[in-house]
This record gives structure tokens, C-alpha cells and sequence, in this order.
């Protein structure tokens, strides 16, 4: 099966699925127990265009999943951290909290909320994902822009969550000046 591209049978069987079709469905195709085998990346165009999904998707979980029989941990201090300091001032620590290659569009993260002046620390751009964020120590004032460009705020307490669609520039300050507030926020889809 030199030369071939191979994809993973098991993505192929639940792309299949979430099209009401099985595998029978798929013409010119060789199998083996693990992986799918196509001639050319024209055929697998033809596939993806057949079963309206972006080619990508054919090599989701196509990686050695770094799930152990379905479940990944991830221990305190082993993540990806880093320190944003926007015009001098420390705003956020980022922290990633479990990430995996078998759902490459979640990202969750524990962030220390540092700033407490949105003077010095301006709104990003908003972003591709979806977000919610849950306060888990301190207080926040978040403050995003609405459609007609006009700020709006609000006040976030322990135990409190907020939603916030993709492309919403939003932020997050300490409410408490000299205090140091925790979110977890979760980007998805």
C-alpha cells in the first residue's frame, strides 16, 4: 500500500456515520483494520466534496491520539504558561489546562487576572471561538464591544460565567485594585 494516502478508518467510520452512510458508501477504497488507503488527494477531494465537509476533516484523528483508552490527564505546572504585559502593565498568566490532538478547536486555560485598569490594558480582537469563562477566585469586570461599537461592562464574581460568541473583542480586569482574580476560560468550536 506504498504511495497511498492513508487516513484513519475509525475517522472515516464516524464522519460516515454523521452522514447517515457506512463504509460500503465509499467507492475505490482499500482497508485494513486501522486505516483507509486512497490513490490521490483528488480522490479524497472527491470524498470530502461527497459528504460536504472540509477535506481537513478526512485526517482528524489521524495522529497517534495522545488519549489513554479515551482519557488524557493533565498534571498542575506541566502545561504551556506565559506572562501578557500590554503597555507595561501585567494583565494575564496564561495557563493551558488539558489540551489534546484529538480536539484540536478546544482550548482551556486558567488565567490570573492581573490589570485592574482597562486604561492600560485594551480589548483583543475577538477570536474564531466560541467562549465561556467562569470565575473561580476574586472578582472581574469584563468589558466587551457591541454591534454598533459602543463599550459595555459588567462585573464578574466567584461563581459567576459569562458566553461570548466568536469575533467579540472583549477583556478582563481585576475588579479589586491590587488584587489578583482567577478565571477558567474555554474556547471551542
Amino acid at each position: 500500500m506504498n504511495n497511498k494516502i492513508t487516513i484513519c478508518k475509525n475517522n472515516l467510520e464516524r464522519l460516515l456515520a454523521s452522514r447517515k452512510m457506512t463504509m460500503s458508501h465509499v467507492c475505490d477504497v482499500e482497508l485494513d483494520d486501522k486505516f483507509a488507503y486512497f490513490e490521490s488527494i483528488e480522490q479524497l477531494r472527491e470524498l470530502a466534496s461527497y459528504l460536504a465537509l472540509p477535506l481537513s476533516d478526512l485526517f482528524l484523528g489521524f495522529t497517534i491520539t495522545d488519549l489513554d483508552n479515551g482519557v488524557k490527564i493533565a498534571r498542575r505546572g506541566t502545561g504551556f504558561k506565559r506572562e501578557e504585559i500590554r503597555n507595561g502593565t501585567h494583565c494575564y498568566t496564561y495557563e493551558h489546562l488539558v489540551t489534546t490532538n484529538q480536539d484540536p478547536r478546544l482550548m482551556a486555560l486558567r488565567l490570573d487576572v492581573r490589570a485592574n485598569d482597562f486604561q492600560c490594558m485594551p480589548l483583543n480582537d475577538g477570536h474564531s471561538s466560541k467562549e465561556v469563562v467562569y470565575v473561580t477566585k476574586g472578582s472581574v469586570r469584563v468589558r466587551w464591544l457591541d454591534s454598533d461599537n459602543e463599550f459595555k461592562e459588567g462585573i464578574l464574581n466567584e461563581g459567576d460565567s459569562i458566553f461570548i460568541l466568536p469575533d467579540v473583542p472583549h477583556g478582563f480586569v481585576s475588579n479589586v485594585p491590587g488584587e489578583k482574580s482567577e478565571i477558567i476560560a474555554i474556547n471551542y468550536g
